[in-house]
C-alpha cells in the first residue's frame, strides 16, 4: 500500500507558518504595548509590496523627513532584504505574488483563517 502524503506535509508546513506569524506577531505587540505609539510606525508588507514608494513616503513623512523614493533601480544598490524572501534573488522590483492563495487546500485555508482571525483582524487583513 503506497500513501500520498502531500496533504499532510503542507497541512503541517501551514501550521508552522501560522504559529511563525502568530509568535511573530505577538512579539511585536507586546513590544509596541512597551512603547509609545509615536515611537513606531507599522506596515503591512502587502501595503509595502503593492505600492513600494507610497509605504516609503508614509514612512518619510511620519519621521518628517523629505525623500524622494524611487525603486526603479532597487535591484543595483545594497539591500537589506528579508533573507527568507524567494524575491532577493530575482531581477523584478518589490511586487505582491498572492498566487500562493488560489492554490491553497480549501481545507488548510479554513484552519489557517480561523487560527489566525484575531491577528489578522487586528492588522487590517479583513479590509474591503
Amino acid at each position: 500500500m503506497i500513501k500520498n502524503d502531500l496533504g499532510t506535509k503542507a497541512f503541517f508546513k501551514s501550521f508552522r507558518i501560522v504559529l511563525r506569524y502568530l509568535t511573530e506577531n505577538w512579539i511585536i505587540s507586546k513590544v509596541s504595548k512597551a512603547m509609545s505609539e509615536d515611537s513606531f510606525k507599522l506596515i503591512r508588507y502587502e501595503d509595502l509590496a503593492l505600492d513600494p514608494e507610497k509605504a516609503m513616503k508614509d514612512v518619510s513623512d511620519w519621521l518628517k523627513i523629505k525623500k524622494d523614493w524611487s525603486f526603479e533601480d532597487f535591484r543595483e544598490k545594497e539591500n537589506h532584504g528579508i533573507a527568507g524572501n524567494k524575491m532577493r534573488f530575482g531581477l523584478k522590483g518589490i511586487v505582491l505574488d498572492e498566487k500562493w492563495k488560489k492554490s491553497l487546500n480549501p481545507f488548510i485555508k479554513n484552519v489557517v483563517t480561523v487560527l489566525t482571525y484575531f491577528s489578522a483582524k487586528k492588522y487590517g487583513y479583513f479590509r474591503k
